[in-house]
């Protein structure tokens, strides 16, 4: 009898560290589909993995749980921190995936965020999807959205795919997209109704573009649609305002 626990046991154990035995490649491929507070856990499991969440290029934050604010930005805060000292002693160590979803959002974070997006585009990340809730002043009942920084709009050169919820466009400065394949805005504002025209202007090889219920400031004004890159084409709207679309749509 005690042979066979001492059996079963050792089987046990075995079972319990079967993905370490997996090659890091493929550890830090299936560490990708977790949230980064479930990544940076695993730091804590042996020597062999307190460097494995420095490899993972996907840095993908959620505070829709709950947990205070302060601490889910302090932890965003020193994630960027480490990921970017983590470059003096870990060169492999790259972030190509950026998402952040935030359910409680208000005005006072806007300098936050600034800064995070900041790190994103130093780190010439390809994928970005932002879902940011607005905030709803209880003083005046008006909702203010938040604004892409300058940063964003014109230093991120190497950005592939673009996913935006919830935020405010205005074309304040000359976007510039050229590395821009993939665009998907819902329920994003615009500033300003000729804010489309110039995104859409400052990515030329855009090829798929989603619009989904937009808002605008300017009800009475026409949104343009022009572009000749595009492949893929996809509006839904829920306002009055008038689409005007010329676009060479090339057949898959």
């Amino acid at each position: 009898m005690a042979k066979r626990i001492k059996s079963i046991m050792m089987m046990v154990e075995e079972d319990k560290d079967r993905i370490s035995k997996l090659p890091n490649a493929l550890i830090v491929h299936i560490l990708s589909f977790l949230p980064t507070k479930d990544v940076v856990r695993t730091c804590l499991l042996s020597k062999r993995w307190k460097l494995i969440w420095y490899f993972v290029p996907k840095l993908s934050f959620s505070n829709t749980e709950s947990h205070s604010q302060e601490e889910f930005f302090h932890f965003v805060d020193k994630c960027l921190e480490h990921r970017k000292i983590s470059r003096n002693f870990v060169p492999e160590s790259m972030v190509t995936n950026f998402e952040l979803e935030m359910k409680f959002y208000d005005r006072s974070l806007v300098g936050c965020l600034d800064k995070w997006l900041a790190f994103v585009v130093d780190n010439k990340v390809q994928e970005i999807n932002l879902c940011l809730a607005p905030d709803r002043s209880e003083e005046n009942h008006q909702i203010y959205y938040y604004r892409l920084p300058k940063t964003l709009v014109i230093n991120a050169k190497y950005l592939i795919n673009l996913v935006l919820s919830d935020v405010e466009l205005d074309s304040s400065y000359s976007f510039d997209f050229p590395s821009l394949k993939s665009l998907s805005l819902h329920y994003v504002r615009f500033a300003d109704i000729d804010v489309v025209d110039k995104l859409l202007l400052g990515s030329p090889f855009l090829e798929n573009f989603q619009l989904c219920r937009f808002q605008s400031s300017y009800q009475e004004d026409q949104l343009c649609i022009h572009s000749s890159s595009l492949k893929f084409l996809q509006i839904k709207c829920n306002t009055y305002v008038p689409v005007l679309i010329e676009a060479k749509i090339h057949h898959r």
